[in-house]
């Protein structure tokens, strides 16, 4: 983890566009989405996955599944998504064998507390559900990396981003024009 901080906070980060993966997406805007290499969340989040090598990351808001594609970068890694909703018609087409998607409150399933990264991307974004995750990490003493989306979306995220009490890097000018953020749990 000490090596992933410090190319963080030196900002020792290459990203690069991932071709291979433009054929899972079902359009062209969703494939434009991924051919900028700087300010690219996904991009971000492809390199951010291939940091970490045999682990299990866990994708909270799985929508149309593209940060469990990008997550899915490095092979070695599963990649479990969550959602409360299926999205049949809006999914990434033919998903890499290392992606399982499942329907249901990733509250209901501790192992997610046993991974090294989370990535939390849920709706509505209003704050309410981000305070309930972030409490259920200290309750459950959580040791790891966070990955937040859209943390300067409007007021109510950007309070829940400030209020995190952890060592955190704000990684918008790498990742999402609404705000990316890691906050590191040790």
């Amino acid at each position: 983890m000490k090596e992933f901080i410090n190319k963080i906070k030196n900002r020792d980060i290459q990203l690069k566009i991932r071709p291979e993966f433009l054929d899972h997406l079902r359009t062209s805007e969703h494939k434009g989405w991924w051919v900028n290499t700087k300010g690219d969340h996904y991009t971000l989040l492809c390199w951010i996955s291939e940091q970490f090598n045999n682990t299990t990351i866990y994708d909270i808001g799985t929508f149309r599944g593209m940060s469990a594609l990008a997550l899915a970068a490095n092979p070695t890694n599963k990649v479990i998504t969550y959602d409360i909703h299926a999205w049949p018609d809006d999914r990434i087409l033919n998903p890499p064998s290392n992606i399982e998607f499942v329907v249901d409150d990733f509250f209901n399933n501790k192992d997610i507390l046993k991974s090294p990264l989370i990535m939390f991307d849920v709706d509505p974004h209003d704050g309410n559900i981000e305070r309930v995750f972030l409490n259920w990490l200290d309750e459950n003493d959580y040791q790891g990396i966070v990955f937040f989306d859209d943390i300067h979306l409007n007021p109510a995220m950007q309070a829940m981003w400030d209020s995190i009490n952890k060592e955190k890097y704000d990684l918008t000018d790498l990742g999402h024009y609404s705000g990316s953020g890691i906050a590191i749990y040790r």
